[in-house]
């Protein structure tokens, strides 16, 4: 809950660095008229992979609050996967008590991978996920 008194408290920017470890399955299925094929992959990492984001929030008004971050994961390869992820999302959100926000969002998600293994399964996957979605925050 942001006082609009103090200045400090009602704006901020930061910096976000993380650490994740991966994993990843994948399955092909493929079929002809005289047979058909299944191919199943899976890579993970044993050590973290790094993230790396800005986040932003600022109080538009006493009870009206601003959020914006993006993260990303910068290009890695594991075990023949090569890829990369991008996320970030804008929130604006209403608090007409102080232990409940109701908010809209809008979320941006996209992941490019690309697979390179030899004498198995070589392709590309490009996944953009984003859209609008409302939420109620309570807080404790």
């Amino acid at each position: 809950y942001w006082n609009p008194t103090n200045r400090a408290s009602s704006t901020g920017i930061g910096i976000s660095i993380g650490a994740a470890t991966l994993s990843f399955n994948a399955s092909v299925a493929a079929e002809t008229q005289d047979q058909s094929v299944t191919i199943s992959e899976r890579a993970k990492t044993d050590v973290p992979v790094a993230l790396a984001g800005l986040q932003g929030r600022v109080a538009l008004m006493n009870r009206l609050h601003a959020e914006g971050s993006i993260s990303t994961l910068p290009r890695v390869t594991i075990n023949g996967y090569t890829g990369d992820a991008l996320t970030a999302t804008a929130k604006l959100e209403y608090r007409p008590v102080r232990w409940l926000g109701i908010g809209a969002a809008y979320s941006y998600f996209r992941l490019n991978v690309d697979v390179a293994q030899v004498d198995q399964l070589n392709g590309s996957l490009d996944m953009t996920v984003k859209g609008p979605e409302g939420y109620v925050r309570l807080a404790f």
